[in-house]
This record gives C-alpha cells, sequence and structure tokens, in this order.
C-alpha cells in the first residue's frame, strides 16, 4: 500500500505509545479501508521519522523553529525530540479521527456460524456439544445447528431435520465457501468452512471471522406482542433478508443409527427459515409473525453467501 518503508512499522523506533495507538485502532473491528487508511497515517509518519521529523510537521513554538532552520538540522535532532513530535502530532491526528470513524463504524454484530449436522451421524455429537458450548459462553457470537436429511436413510430418521437445511449446505458448497457436503460442518459468516468436531480449528476460525467481519448495514430486531418489528439502516448494494426460529436446547434420545442408545443435546436448532424480502440497500422496516421456534435471529447475506448483518431476539424462557 505505502511501498517498502510500511515494513518500517515493524521495526524498534522506541515510539511505543504512537504504535500502541495504532494497534488498538487497527485491531477495533473498523471496516476494511478505515483499518487500511489508519495503517497507511502510520507508515507515513514512520517514512517522516526515518527522513527527520522536521520535514514533514511545523514546530508548535520560536525555539523550535531556530532548530529547524539554525544550528541543528533535522538529522542531528536529539532522538527523543524528533520521538516527542512524532508521538505528539500522531496522537493529535488520530484524535481528530476519532468521531469520524466513530461515524463509519456499523454497530458491532455477532459472528454467525452455522453448523450442518444430524442425530444419524457419530461424528456429529462432539459438534454438537462445541456449539452448546459456545452458545452458552460467548454472547457476541450466533450459532446455528442446521439438521440436514441426506443421514435420514441410514438407520435413523431425524426428526428436526428439512430440505431448507440440505439445500443451504449444497448451496454453500456451489458458492466455494465449503469443498463438499458433509457433516459435522461449520460454516462461519457464510464465507469459512472449518470440521465442527475439531475445537481448535474451530475457536481459530470464529477468531479470523471475528478480524474479516463485515457489516453492511445495522439490524434492529423487537419483539412486540403479535410479532417481530424489523429495521435495517442504509448502505450499498443488494442483499437477502432472512428469518431463522431456532430452539435453544433439546435432548433427544436416538434408538438406531450410528448413535443408537444415546441421548443427544443439541443448541440453537434451528426450526424454520424463511426469506423476508430483497432489500436494495434503503432503510426499511417490516413487521413479520413470529417464526416457529423460540428464539429469533435476522441474517442479511449476499450473493455470493457472505453475511453481512445479524441480529437476535431471544423469547421468553420456557417459550417455543
Amino acid at each position: 500500500m505505502c511501498g517498502s518503508d510500511c515494513r518500517a512499522w515493524r521495526k524498534p523506533h522506541g515510539l511505543v505509545g504512537a504504535m500502541s495507538v495504532i494497534r488498538e485502532f487497527s485491531r477495533a473491528g473498523y471496516p476494511q479501508d478505515v483499518r487500511d487508511f489508519i495503517l497507511s497515517l502510520w507508515c507515513r509518519f514512520t517514512v517522516a521519522a526515518k527522513m527527520g521529523v522536521t520535514n514533514a510537521v511545523s514546530f508548535p513554538n520560536e525555539d523550535s523553529k531556530k532548530r529547524r532552520s539554525g544550528s541543528q538540522s533535522a538529522s542531528a535532532m536529539p532522538s527523543y525530540i524528533q520521538e516527542h513530535d512524532m508521538r505528539f502530532w500522531l496522537a493529535a491526528a488520530i484524535g481528530a479521527l476519532v468521531p469520524t470513524l466513530a461515524a463509519a463504524q456499523p454497530a458491532t454484530r455477532p459472528v454467525v456460524g452455522e453448523l450442518f449436522t444430524s442425530e444419524g451421524c457419530s461424528s456429529c455429537p462432539p459438534a454438537d456439544a462445541k456449539v452448546a458450548e459456545l452458545a452458552r459462553t460467548r454472547p457476541d457470537l450466533l450459532l446455528l445447528t442446521f439438521h440436514v436429511t441426506y443421514w435420514n436413510n441410514l438407520g435413523w430418521h431425524d426428526p428436526y431435520s428439512f430440505d431448507a437445511a440440505t439445500q443451504r449446505q449444497r448451496r454453500y458448497v456451489a458458492l466455494g465457501a465449503s469443498p463438499e457436503v458433509y457433516t459435522p460442518a461449520l460454516i462461519v459468516d457464510g464465507k469459512l468452512d472449518v470440521v465442527g468436531s475439531d475445537p481448535v480449528a474451530v475457536d481459530h476460525t470464529l477468531r479470523q471471522a471475528a478480524l474479516r467481519q463485515e457489516t453492511a448495514a445495522p439490524i434492529d430486531l423487537q419483539r412486540g406482542p403479535t410479532g417481530l418489528t424489523i429495521s435495517v439502516g442504509a448502505a450499498t448494494g443488494n442483499r437477502t433478508l432472512l428469518l431463522i426460529g431456532y430452539d435453544r436446547l433439546h435432548q433427544t434420545p436416538v434408538v438406531r443409527g450410528e448413535n443408537g442408545g444415546r441421548t443427544l443435546e443439541e443448541a440453537n436448532m434451528v426450526r424454520s427459515m424463511s426469506v423476508l424480502n430483497a432489500w436494495s440497500g434503503k432503510p426499511v422496516r417490516l413487521q413479520v409473525p413470529y417464526p416457529v421456534g423460540q428464539d429469533v435471529a435476522i441474517l442479511l447475506q449476499r450473493d455470493d453467501g457472505h453475511i453481512v448483518g445479524a441480529a437476535v431476539a431471544r423469547g421468553p424462557s420456557g417459550s417455543s
């Protein structure tokens, strides 16, 4: 982005305070173009330090002007003076940008993980357990389990499987998000695939998704006496709004098939899914009846499968 001099920011210049400011902003979850701008700003200040701070900024008092034009050249200035001036102007520049950056950052949304699973698959219970653990402990995630149908003729008919779940997984394969149709497959934010029974890989993929998260528009989801009110903010581009109903927890005795004799615990089990609207980027407000399921999620999804918006509305405890 800014040439070979970008490597300089990795080298120790003693500018610990300035580097910490940049690192905080670059990891704060801003859109990629904003993070690129912040990194570019850091590179420019680093290059300025290498060339001599006086070549890049003006000084606020007469004594420093004399240093600039008089007895001391920029290259002869003590390093602590260069460091102080660079940190001062860098902090001032970032401080001035804070309100703009905050306004540019959409509201935080959960990272979305979709587990494609089946009660007839002996490899799936560890993945179901991992999802249940994350659902209990990670409010920054939206985990959904989709029970597919292609295991139903292999000893056990999964009572929670439905055709739309199988079609959704096949769609991810067609889009290249997943290499093949298999269980247990976890698709994260519609673009990353990981074997759901590998807890280390799952945690790593969720971290990667959080760093690469995209949010097209904020979504507000409110429960009412007779239904849901969904509000989507303005943005650019066409997206699809999905309404998903899911149950928080089920325990199912399995009497046949690969898991015969086991009682399976499954969390955030999807019970219904429907397309609400093709969203064109204009603000929209919808009122819809409740779907089947204890809790409700809204997903905003691009044509390439990437999730770019999500919201959750939990139902009262014990509701269904």
